[in-house]
């Protein structure tokens, strides 16, 4: 029997189908360890819930207890919080292993790191942006002298673009540094104009399995925001790069990167390596290499190798985030996306979880409420004030 645990510290919504694809790719028991407010309970698919410590030193040592008790064959580490602190605790090599999806423990560094990465990169002759820390007024004519602009500032611990902009010039910089952190270890990274390559990934023990490869069509906000659409197709220019990055790295597990593709020397540049399920990786069962059948490979069930599959038929497939989508097409007044989910558009009701009652009603119930909540907000304040 191949048992599974998937660990979240946040309540984060991108697990929220985790435990279904796992079932389907052969898991034979999934479990979760997370909060009560967690996206992770709100389906109908794992098995055992076990409530994780609200401080964090608990947390840690409930789930290595966890772990060593019930023998999980693959611990699946769900969010950003949780990847950050396991790497800032657990000191037993051991421990780290059974848990973390790295098998290199000299390169934990990279772990929730934007700088950690940024280091590998360079050690590794791996392309990649320009870089700079920031951490002081005074690091700024180091930056404005080795940097090539426009440049953008990164928060060496964040997700979802958190204070992420672009500076055009050295003026730019300038004016912006009273902004800008002192002392936290802001990474100041070349910003490279050309088209952004998300790739989703699943490694084995340093190998890899499968890929997937997107454009972004649509963002939930700004250019640094969370996406809620892609086009997906082949790119065989990366299987070697990334070949080379799960073998270095020792990738163990689920990976979301990214590349920057620049079409002035046709170099792909390594800007994100986050070891985790994100959206997007259940997405992955519509698209081939089948999501699924790699997963099989780990679980025993599919001995064949994921990779020598046929690629994706058409030259471009779009994929649409349900919950994050619908959402946008509401704030955006995005009545052409709308359509798609109300009529059934390019198959658009694929992407809905109708499996599963208990996560649809979630997902549909949370939109209802965050848009009640606004309104309510908006409008009954205004009448307060009337009133009084």
């Amino acid at each position: 029997m191949f048992s599974i645990l998937i660990v979240c510290r946040g309540n984060w919504d991108t697990l929220a189908e985790m435990p279904y694809v796992l079932k389907k790719g052969g898991g034979d028991k999934v479990d979760v360890y997370c909060s009560d407010q967690s996206w992770l309970i709100c389906n109908s698919y794992y098995d055992t819930w076990y409530k994780s410590a609200l401080e964090d030193q608990d947390f840690v040592q409930q789930l290595i207890e966890l772990v060593n008790r019930n023998h999980y064959d693959w611990v699946i580490v769900g969010d950003e919080p949780a990847v950050e602190l396991l790497n800032r605790t657990i000191k037993s090599d051991d421990d780290f292993l059974k848990i973390m999806p790295l098998t290199k423990l000299e390169w934990r560094s990279v772990l929730s790191s934007k700088i950690g990465l940024a280091r590998f990169c360079e050690s590794n002759s791996i392309a990649a942006p320009g870089y700079q820390i920031y951490n002081q007024e005074s690091d700024g004519e180091k930056i404005k002298s080795n940097l090539k602009f426009p440049v953008v500032p990164k928060i060496d611990f964040s997700w979802g673009g958190e204070g992420m902009v672009v500076w055009d010039t050295p003026d730019a910089f300038d004016k912006a540094i009273p902004t800008i952190p002192v002392n936290k270890n802001i990474l100041i990274q070349e910003y490279i104009i050309g088209k952004e390559h998300p790739v989703e990934a699943l490694f084995f023990k340093g190998k890899l399995l499968m890929y997937q490869t997107s454009e972004i069509t649509k963002y939930s906000g700004n250019k640094f925001s969370i996406t809620t659409q892609r086009n997906f197709f082949d790119c065989p220019d990366i299987k070697e790069r990334l070949v080379q990055l799960g073998e270095k790295l020792g990738l163990n597990g689920f990976v979301s990167i990214a590349y920057i593709f620049d079409s002035r020397d046709g170099s792909y540049n390594l800007i994100e390596v986050d070891t985790r399920p994100n959206s997007w990786t259940a997405a992955g069962r519509f698209l081939s290499p089948d999501l699924l059948n790699a997963i099989r490979h780990i679980t025993g069930k599919n001995y064949s190798e994921p990779l020598a599959q046929e690629g994706i038929k058409a030259s471009k497939k779009n994929v649409a985030l349900f919950y994050k989508d619908l959402r946008r097409t509401y704030w955006d007044k995005d009545l052409k996306t709308a359509a798609r989910w109300v009529f059934n558009i390019n198959g658009y009701w694929r992407y809905i979880p109708f499996y599963d009652f208990t996560l649809f009603r979630k997902a549909t119930s949370s939109i209802v409420k965050e848009i009640y909540t606004v309104y309510k907000d908006k409008y009954f304040s205004k009448k307060v004030q009337k009133s009084a």
